[in-house]
């Protein structure tokens, strides 16, 4: 019985040391890869150049087209070779990035169809209160014309009324001068003749 409690102690240790060699061997592949992205970054170099260069394993070379598969295996990856694990981060943050530019280009887009909206909006606001100021005004001038055009043509009429009665007036007061004046001369005509008459008749009696 202790026997085999010591052999599980020992097979416990003998995994935490293993364990505790993956995650050093962990912390170094993640080093390295950090380690990696940046340099090539700086290099620009394309994705599987990056993938091909990068060493992985002991018997792992520079020039090496495919690494063979590794031992670090983390639970969030399956055995599968480091160059693939790295392509696929690499592919994980190239789809990341186009989302973002996605994003970036859809709220530019957003932004300036609302801002066009905006304007037009504003800009049709400002013709029609333009339009409807403009017809008030010519609204407000033709009725003050009308009603200056009426007021003139109610004075004209009265004027011309006026004079028209005054001319009547004049007409009818020469008129009435004028018979009394030709009454007057024949009163004055048949007076003469009647005393010619009668100077005649006494001058025939006498004689």
């Amino acid at each position: 019985m202790e026997h085999e409690e010591e052999e599980e102690e020992e097979q416990e240790e003998e995994e935490e040391e293993q364990e505790e060699e993956e995650e050093e061997e962990e912390e170094n592949v993640d080093n390295k890869i950090m380690r990696t992205v940046e340099s090539f970054e700086k290099r620009n170099l394309p994705a599987s150049k990056k993938a091909r260069r990068y060493r992985c394993g002991r018997s792992f070379s520079h020039n090496s087209p495919h690494p063979p598969p590794h031992t670090y295996t983390p639970s969030h990856r399956s055995n599968q070779p480091c160059g693939y694990i790295y392509i696929t981060d690499l592919l994980v943050v190239v789809v990341v990035e186009i989302w973002v530019i996605v994003v970036i280009v859809v709220v530019v887009v957003v932004v300036v169809v609302v801002v066009v909206v905006v304007v037009v909006v504003v800009v049709v606001v400002v013709v029609v209160v333009v339009v409807v100021v403009v017809v008030v005004v010519v609204a407000v001038v033709v009725v003050v014309i009308v009603v200056i055009a009426v007021v003139v043509l109610v004075v004209v009429v009265i004027v011309v009324v006026v004079v028209l009665l005054v001319v009547v007036v004049v007409v009818l007061a020469a008129a009435a001068a004028a018979v009394v004046v030709v009454v007057i001369v024949v009163v004055v005509v048949v007076v003469v003749v009647v005393l010619l008459v009668v100077v005649v008749v006494a001058v025939v009696v006498v004689v």
